[in-house]
């Protein structure tokens, strides 16, 4: 279990540059020799980019719902169609 942490966190390291070049070079060198690293790699790259896509959905949702409330007011709603007029 501790080496699964450890590798998640190298893993981590690598996909947000925070790793020295040195380290990097190593580690691009690891995946090159490791199918399992490489994959291993390839599954947090792709978890990153679901959640970050989750993520702007949920803003795009509470976008939507603070602009449905501001449009229930009537005064509000015809000051800002009168600017897109």
């Amino acid at each position: 279990m501790r080496k699964q942490l450890h590798d998640i966190q190298l893993i981590d390291q690598y996909l947000l540059k925070e790793m020295q070049e040195d380290d990097q070079l190593l580690f691009q060198a690891k995946m090159l020799t490791s199918a399992e690293l490489k994959e291993n790699v390839r599954i947090q790259q792709k978890t990153y980019q679901v959640i970050r896509w989750l993520s702007r959905q949920q803003k795009k949702s509470q976008l939507e719902s603070l602009h449905q409330s501001l449009m229930q007011e009537e005064k509000f709603a015809k000051e800002v169609n009168a600017i897109f007029k």
